[in-house]
């Protein structure tokens, strides 16, 4: 751990606070410590309210007031290069809401070129009481 984690931990640590690698560590303008709320095994949806109001309390405090954001939002996961004939997709599926990262959702690119894509239409169009088998290859892209 850098130098600088080590001091805060050791801040907190003196005030006979919680540390932790999962928490966060409120600081005032000189580094001192301030607070450090539970973040792991809130109940859900309220977690996110909890917190919303502990910062606002922080925030008060202070007397901080509103400003322009830091940073500004961005894409932070980008789409492969894939080749115009090929179908993308962008798969987001949430956790269970239970246990530690099961709270966030996982993200993954899905490339399928076009014979895989094809692999998915019926062969002679559709018709009533028809079915077709997706190569394994091609389906478990998708389902992996």
């Amino acid at each position: 751990m850098s130098g600088e984690i080590m001091r805060v931990l050791a801040a907190f640590q003196s005030k006979k606070m919680e540390v932790g690698t999962v928490r966060i560590y409120i600081l005032d303008p000189d580094g001192g410590a301030i607070a450090t709320p539970e973040v792991i095994g809130q109940p859900q949806p309220q977690a996110g309210d909890t917190l919303r109001v502990f910062l606002e309390q922080i925030a008060s405090q202070f007397h901080v007031e509103p400003g322009p954001a830091v940073a500004q939002p961005h894409m932070q996961s980008l789409p492969p290069r894939a080749d115009p004939s090929s179908t993308v997709f962008h798969l987001v599926a949430r956790g269970s809401n239970t246990g530690n990262w099961r709270e966030f959702p996982a993200e993954n690119w899905i490339v399928l070129d076009q014979t895989e894509s094809n692999a998915f239409l019926p062969p002679g169009g559709t018709k009533v009481n028809t079915s077709w088998e997706v190569p394994p290859e091609t389906a478990n892209k998708l389902l992996t």
